[in-house]
């Protein structure tokens, strides 16, 4: 969630819509236009360029997992063994569809969804400490008014994270 509300907030500054017309569908995709907007809008910011590179690392690590657990099918009977099986569909091109079948215990499950959970938090705290630079003075920046993005940021200044 935190990352469909920061593209929706990155794609309103001049510039961002042209990297990618319409906003993406899958959570891969908007990740990389993410980190994209980042890089275009705050390439000048170094310490930011890392706290987005580790936001677009992260996410890519869990992006199968979460892909998995989140559009999987879970057996309705519930645990097997201590742990519940989940089943999905992976397309694998010309050959059709590939299934993945998977078991997820408690403790696994409880691991990644805290994961994710952190994954959104850098993601929404990443976003704040921006608004706040920019309150402060700290960077500066004028946006594009609504509708036609005609209007250029300034460039921004150094800011901390």
């Amino acid at each position: 969630m935190a990352l469909q509300v920061d593209l929706e907030g990155l794609r309103r500054w001049p510039g961002i819509t042209q990297l990618s017309p319409e906003m993406p569908r899958s959570f891969d995709k908007k990740l990389k236009l993410w980190r994209r907007s980042v890089r275009k809008l705050f390439d000048q910011i170094d310490s930011y360029q890392a706290v987005a590179d580790h936001i677009r690392d992260e996410g890519l690590r869990l992006a199968p997992k979460r892909n998995h657990l989140i559009h999987g099918l879970w057996a309705i009977a519930g645990a097997e063994d201590g742990a519940w099986v989940v089943q999905s569909y992976k397309n694998a091109g010309k050959a059709g569809y590939q299934i993945e079948r998977s078991t997820v215990d408690a403790g696994r499950l409880e691991g990644t969804s805290a994961a994710i959970l952190k994954l959104g938090g850098d993601i929404a705290g990443f976003m704040a400490s921006r608004m706040l630079h920019q309150h402060e003075g700290l960077l500066q920046v004028s946006r594009a008014p609504s509708g036609e993005h005609q209007a250029h940021p300034s460039p921004p200044s150094s800011a901390k994270p």
